[in-house]
């Protein structure tokens, strides 16, 4: 059974039938109900599973007033549920109260004020700096991450951050906290929950302070860092935080920061390596047997991958490319041997047939690679570089990370650009690098 706090992260809202809640909530549910929740409008048209067979029984009203909920699997597997309209109401959580609560747990001088953030708000200030006491409810990894990311963004400066447990956090978003010299308490493990509803602190908040005060007068680290989140990516540049929108051309980025070549890398090998880092799987509920051609049901945590029929084109494109420059290289050696350049001479030719007589597109779907990725890079460079604050100056973070993009990586890739070819090192045309300058090493 789930404890409150933790079902705090798991309803979405938070807000759910009554059956819910008395899951973590037991017999104190009618206190905690009338001092922290409060019933929506409309009631729920949906009702949980009581076998926890993972669907969510449809509410069903017939002309009698009977309210039933109605299992939805393919065959049904459960017994209609008769229910009441008390049954189906929509409590929700109300921040206000709950936020309230808490602040006077911990002793603070409450200071309620909307965020720009969702599933997070102001409850409170501490100390004669009054940093800002956030309170954030989120309902996965991804969304906590992405809740600091703005929060770091948006208040550029301390703050304290309330979650109701500490299971979202990871490594990435303590770098993130840790860039902003932020402080985290989860509440399951610093306020206690009574019988009455009231909520105490387990320890006098300085207290619980103290140890992540002394660890965040260290320097904060990492000082240079792209981390991906679900659509937006949070950049960590010499030490400044802001949150970047996901776009193609921060793949390719993200990549020759965090690894620099020590050749420059093609443009197909680049392309190649995106999809090998960053794939996602797809969960489905069946898939058709190629050979009877019936759906078969898979198992709800069971994952599928299909590969793009594009990634085989840029492979073949790949491996003719590299046998190619490998065969050049022994011709093109003063040490080679007559029967070894006789070797590579007719390798050479069998590969240019090949191409003549198979591969015409391939060169073709070459060049357009090296033509989309260069393009990518450029316009999240261009951006970047014209990137404005919320009072329409250049970006304080964003726009010293262009000038960065533009030293270390746009112009060393320029060397090896078909662009520049009379400058261009022979063999090497289409490639890009990322020339770090000392001291700076990107995480991930």
């Amino acid at each position: 059974m789930p404890s409150i706090w933790q079902l705090l992260e798991t309803v979405h809202g938070p807000a759910s039938v009554p059956a819910v809640w008395k899951t973590s909530l037991g017999v104190n549910f009618d206190t905690f109900r009338e001092l922290f929740l409060r019933q929506l409008p409309t009631p729920a048209k949906s009702y949980p599973c009581p076998h926890a067979c993972g669907c969510a029984h449809a509410v069903v009203r017939h002309k009698d007033d009977d309210i039933v909920a109605v299992c939805r699997c393919e065959p049904s597997h459960c017994a209609d549920i008769s229910l009441t309209p008390t049954d189906i109401e929509v409590l929700e959580l109300n921040w206000t109260k709950l936020g309230r609560a808490i602040a006077k747990a911990f002793g603070l001088s409450r200071r309620e004020t909307e965020t720009s953030v969702p599933g997070a708000i102001q409850i409170a200030a501490y100390g004669a700096d009054a940093l800002p006491v956030i309170l954030t409810i989120q309902h996965d990894r991804d969304a906590f991450r992405q809740a600091v990311t703005a929060l770091a963004a948006h208040l550029r400066g301390r703050f304290i951050l309330l979650a109701p447990t500490a299971d979202f956090m990871d490594a990435p978003t303590r770098q993130l906290l840790s860039a902003s010299n932020a402080l985290f308490l989860p509440l399951d493990a610093t306020v206690h929950l009574s019988t009455a509803g009231l909520l105490t602190a387990v320890k006098p908040f300085p207290a619980l302070l103290e140890p992540q005060g002394r660890k965040s007068a260290a320097p904060a680290t990492p000082r240079f860092a792209l981390i991906k989140g679900r659509g937006t990516w949070t950049l960590i540049f010499n030490g400044d935080t802001a949150p970047i929108k996901h776009e193609k051309g921060l793949f390719y980025v993200a990549y020759l920061l965090q690894n620099p070549p020590r050749e420059p890398i093609h443009a197909i090998d680049l392309a190649t390596k995106i999809p090998e880092i960053y794939r996602k799987q797809l969960g489905v509920a069946a898939v058709i047997d190629q050979i009877s051609g019936e759906a078969v049901p898979l198992d709800r945590h069971a994952r599928i991958q299909e590969r793009s029929l594009g990634l085989d084109d840029l492979e073949s494109s790949r491996a003719v490319w590299q046998e190619q420059q490998k065969w050049e290289a022994v011709l093109e050696n003063e040490k080679t041997t007559e029967p070894e350049q006789a070797e590579a001479v007719r390798i050479l030719e069998e590969l240019a047939e090949f191409q003549r007589h198979h591969a015409k597109p391939s060169k073709s779907d070459a060049e357009n690679i090296v033509r989309a990725v260069r393009r990518a890079i450029t316009r999240f460079y261009d951006g970047l570089a014209h990137a404005l604050d919320k009072d329409g100056k250049p970006h304080p973070v964003l726009t010293p990370f262009a000038e960065h993009l533009h030293e270390h990586l746009l112009k060393p890739s320029a060397r090896f650009s078909g662009r520049y070819r009379s400058r261009s090192r022979a063999g090497v045309a289409g490639c890009f690098t990322y020339e770090p300058p000392p001291g700076v090493t990107w995480a991930g």
